[in-house]
């Protein structure tokens, strides 16, 4: 008998740890699928340029002598890299372009648009583009206000291999996948250049910059205090997201068929559709970059139709149903 209870009591001590272990594992399971969801992983590396190796000197240069981590000049230019770690003309927001605040952080890059003798930067990105795969591109540019031109025609080159260098001081001879055919001409803000990329697989360069010559580059005057022609832009953000939208990715607790987003991708006009009632709804929409775009709350709903006026890209919406909640992707074209 004393023998017989002692065994039950072992067996009951070591189903109570093993149930402990099974919840913590659980536990720590569900946290890594959360983080996982909530992951939006960009390929650029050092995107809003904060990674220094050094502060930036009187010249400024991407490359010479190296300044930023992980971009850099390339063909014959002199692309720029700015950061408040200095007062000198490379400064932040104060330097020899005009004035600007970062976008995000306290460091950006600028380049010269037109005309010829263009100027680029250029990364190798953290990993190769997968096949097929959709990629929302994006990044913010600003026009500096020292010079008097704006252009159009600032887009992103990707490339599986580094691109051939132009003969100065014609652009480089490749047509960008990304591109504004708009002129961009605020000099107060920062403007959002994006788009969506179907990768053949293998690519790992980007470029940045006017890949056209100046005949079919668009530009307008602006008037400024100096009389200097040219076009120049800061850049600030740069962006690759994998935005293939692949089914059951972010199941965080509502069940797939309870819940949907759709047209996906859409216009900016699109539904959520959540199949059945909720007491509370609570959605947030925001974009790659972890900044609010939207928010709503609801009672007592089972469809929320939406406006997004944003520009095209990726964005996450966060759907919170009597405090269960989602994350989904969505992306207006």
């Amino acid at each position: 008998m004393i023998l017989k209870t002692l065994y039950i009591l072992l067996c009951k001590g070591f189903f109570k740890t093993m149930k402990k272990y099974i919840f913590i594992s659980l536990v720590l399971l569900n946290l890594f699928q959360c983080l996982s969801a909530y992951a939006q992983v960009n390929l650029v590396a050092n995107p809003s340029f904060e990674d220094t190796i050094h502060c930036p000197n009187g010249a400024g240069r991407m490359i010479i002598p190296a300044s930023c981590e992980n971009w850099y000049e390339p063909a014959y230019g002199s692309s720029d890299y700015f950061n408040s770690c200095t007062s000198n003309i490379v400064g932040v927001p104060s330097n020899f372009a005009g004035w600007q605040y970062a976008h995000s952080g306290v460091a950006y890059a600028g380049f010269l648009s037109y005309p010829a003798g263009r100027e680029y930067i250029q990364e190798k990105i953290d990993s190769t583009l997968l096949p097929n795969h959709k990629y929302c591109v994006q990044f913010y540019v600003g026009l500096c206000n020292i010079l008097n031109i704006a252009t159009n025609n600032i887009g992103m080159y990707i490339s599986d291999s580094v691109p051939i260098p132009p003969v100065s001081p014609n652009p480089y001879a490749y047509i960008p996948q990304i591109n504004d055919t708009s002129i961009i001409s605020d000099t107060a803000g920062w403007t959002m250049v994006s788009g969506i990329y179907i990768a053949h697989g293998g690519e790992q360069y980007i470029t940045i910059g006017n890949f056209f010559t100046d005949a079919n580059t668009d530009t307008i005057y602006i008037a400024h205090h100096t009389n200097a022609n040219g076009a120049y832009y800061y850049i600030d953000d740069v962006s690759i997201v994998d935005c293939t939208l692949t089914a059951g990715e972010t199941e965080l607790g509502i069940k797939n068929d309870e819940l949907g987003v759709y047209p996906n991708p859409n216009d900016g006009e699109f539904s959520i559709n959540l199949n059945k009632e909720y007491k509370s709804v609570e959605i947030e929409i925001t974009n790659i970059i972890g900044q609010t775009m939207f928010a709503l709350k609801e009672k007592e709903t089972n469809l929320i139709n939406l406006t997004l006026n944003q520009p095209p890209g990726l964005y996450f919406v966060t759907v919170i149903a009597d405090e269960r909640k989602q994350v989904l992707k969505l992306v207006k074209e």
